[in-house]
């Protein structure tokens, strides 16, 4: 799958089990923070990883997960990790067309 969204129907999800479940689980890595260029100041800024988390398959990073006002924003994540993923939160995992 190359898009996909995890969503709750209510109050969407903690942003703190987010980033619990991205140390413990074994397929995902922690986003570091990154360096980069303010496209409107120019200016250098720090773009925070918290929320961002690698997914990894044989040691390579080959998709990301991205946690967006209440929702898990993934790409190059297969669904069964995206199902997987959604019932720990009590969501729903689906296909997401960002075209």
């Amino acid at each position: 799958m190359d898009f996909g969204k995890i969503v709750k129907d209510t109050e969407g999800i903690d942003l703190d089990l987010w980033s619990e479940v991205i140390s413990k689980h074994e397929l995902l890595e922690q986003a570091p923070d990154r360096k980069g260029v303010n496209p409107f100041t120019h200016e250098e800024v720090i773009f925070s990883g918290v929320g961002v988390a690698f997914y990894c398959e044989g040691g390579e990073k080959v998709g990301n997960i991205c946690f967006q006002e209440g929702a898990l924003l993934t790409t190059g994540v297969p669904m069964s990790v995206c199902s997987e993923l959604a019932k720990i939160f009590n969501a729903v995992a689906s296909e997401d067309d960002r075209s």
